[in-house]
């Protein structure tokens, strides 16, 4: 660093003394052995202005990609209530068949998806994809026969694959890691808004249009949602904004959404946050970095955990609004009592995000969820051939509202245990693919000939529930077994708070975050300033 920087730096702590701002210059180390300043110069009144900012501008825009993708996802199972079956052609099993494509597409576009965001980035690729898996969900109306539904399902998989880690890590690239917990949650609101208005947007589509133009309900379905798909896509191309450093869009290159001060401030606190986020905005990932990533062994605890999680989320959302027809109720009333479960969720969801904003509790709440998860399918099972309709009904609504919910937790959990940016778009990558794997094992465990009553299919959930607590509990003991033995071998960590000034200044007054390469050469040494969350 220069004199003339150095005095400038000196200048403007001095300058804030009476001000209430920090006023602390920090030198960071890279392991590239090149070096970052930051200068805190701002109020806490300014980067909560700058952050509700990005509350209101990019968390939205995530929220309705994520809307519509389960809405083009999930609307399968509200089609099954029309004509589609008769139309088409179609069985259990090849319509089961679909919806292992759709799942395997996703899997296999994950990773690859993901390595293009990060070389492109979210501003070009995100609204790409929309545009891409829109058209596809929109053509889903014209399809005749088996070989056009199975190909659009699994084209549907591979153009919405990777969007969900996507966002998550669009996320992380503007928000501190103790401001992730909540964006988090909020983001899945997009998920289980879809599911549960999916339902009740799809009964008034089939009882009004059925017939209109000679078009069958569930074309009109596929249609109309595809085209709110494609809107949502262009949207993306006006405003979603590129980074912290350039909060220009793709359509505006000359328009920043955010001003030069707000772009420093967002920008400044990330780097002080988690300061190896500055060798991220240094340089694009590489496949060697993904190769790091995927041989942590703690992350495929993670993938087991969702892979479980997710196994009841195929078969009930594609025959729920089916089993419930056969119950007695009309189309448009199966159509609509299938979201309830998904209601509950949402509410479960918000008081889950508050809990963890609050108290930090990361598997607490996810072996809690598992349990209850595990405990409503035995019920399901032991009641399914003796209850009557309504017993039946309430149980699978309460089955159905702890669905997502482990699977929820675990993103949030994985990316809190990540420790670099590399890391934790890949391991979210590697737990959206295992909610996926689960779609494609679960998709044929329910099946029109284990009807009406489905014992088969429910003993097969109760036993794999059953295996996601016990993975659940098993990471939770993992993280605590290895911290210990981490404390036992490194000491006790110092976090940022604690260092000592006096010791960690330069000769030119600079606070000395030390992020060498000596320190962060390998995956070994890092952990001599990183502990896992438990």
């Amino acid at each position: 660093m220069s004199e003339k920087e150095a005095t400038e730096a000196n200048e403007i702590q001095s300058s804030l003394t009476d001000q209430n701002v920090d006023g602390k210059s920090y030198k960071i180390l890279l392991p590239d052995g090149t070096d970052v300043n930051v200068i805190k110069n701002w109020t806490q009144m300014e980067e909560a202005r700058a952050r509700m900012k990005v509350d209101l501008t990019l968390l939205p825009l995530l929220i309705a990609g994520f809307f519509v993708l389960q809405l083009d996802r999930g609307n399968l199972s509200n089609a099954l209530t029309s004509t589609l079956r008769e139309d088409v052609g179609l069985s259990s099993y090849q319509i089961n068949v679909g919806q292992q494509l759709l799942s395997l597409g996703i899997v296999i576009g994950e990773i690859p998806s993901n390595y293009v965001l990060q070389k492109i980035g979210p501003a070009l690729w995100l609204p790409f994809q929309i545009l891409v898996w829109g058209a596809i969900a929109l053509a889903q109306g014209w399809i005749r026969n088996y070989g056009g539904y199975i190909a659009t399902r699994f084209l549907l998989g591979i153009g919405e694959s990777g969007f969900i880690p996507g966002g998550l890590y669009t996320l992380s690239k503007f928000y501190t890691a103790k401001e992730l917990g909540r964006r988090h949650t909020i983001y899945f609101v997009g998920n289980l808004l879809a599911s549960a208005l999916s339902g009740l947007i799809a009964a008034g589509i089939l009882q009004d249009l059925t017939g209109v133009n000679g078009w069958s309900g569930w074309r009109w379905l596929f249609f109309i949602e595809g085209v709110c798909t494609l809107f949502v896509g262009i949207v993306y191309l006006f405003l979603l904004p590129k980074s912290t450093q350039d909060t220009s869009t793709l359509l505006f290159p000359k328009w920043q959404m955010f001003n030069e001060r707000e772009r420093y401030i967002l920008t400044q606190r990330l780097l002080l946050d988690d300061p190896l986020k500055a060798l991220d905005l240094k340089r694009s990932v590489k496949w060697k970095d993904i190769g790091k990533a995927v041989t942590q062994w703690r992350v495929w605890l993670h993938f087991l955990l969702t892979l479980t999680a997710l196994s009841t989320a195929g078969p009930i959302n594609t025959y729920l609004p089916t089993i419930v027809r056969q119950m007695g109720y009309t189309q448009f009333q199966a159509n609509a009592m299938s979201t309830i479960g998904t209601w509950i969720s949402l509410v479960y969801l918000l008081i889950i995000g508050q809990i963890q904003d609050r108290y930090k509790p990361r598997a607490a709440t996810i072996i809690v969820i598992s349990g209850l998860q595990a405990v409503f399918t035995i019920v399901l099972r032991c009641v399914t051939t003796t209850a009557g309709n309504t017993t039946r009904l309430a149980i699978l609504i309460m089955v159905q509202s702890f669905i997502s919910l482990p699977h929820i937790g675990n993103t949030s959990w994985v990316s809190v245990n990540s420790r670099l940016p590399t890391d934790r778009a890949v391991h979210l990558a590697l737990v959206v693919m295992a909610a996926n794997c689960g779609g494609i094992y679960s998709s044929q465990i329910l099946n029109s000939d284990d009807g009406p009553y489905f014992t088969s299919a429910f003993t097969a959930l109760a036993v794999i529930t059953c295996v996601c607590f016990l993975v659940s509990v098993i990471t939770y003991l993992q993280y605590i077994y290895t911290n210990k033995e981490l404390t036992k071998k490194y000491g006790e960590v110092q976090v940022k708070e604690s260092f000592d000034i006096k010791k960690n200044i330069d000769g030119e007054g600079f606070i000395v975050l030390d992020c060498s390469e000596q320190e962060y050469s390998n995956h070994t040494d890092r952990y001599k300033t990183f502990r896992f969350t438990p």
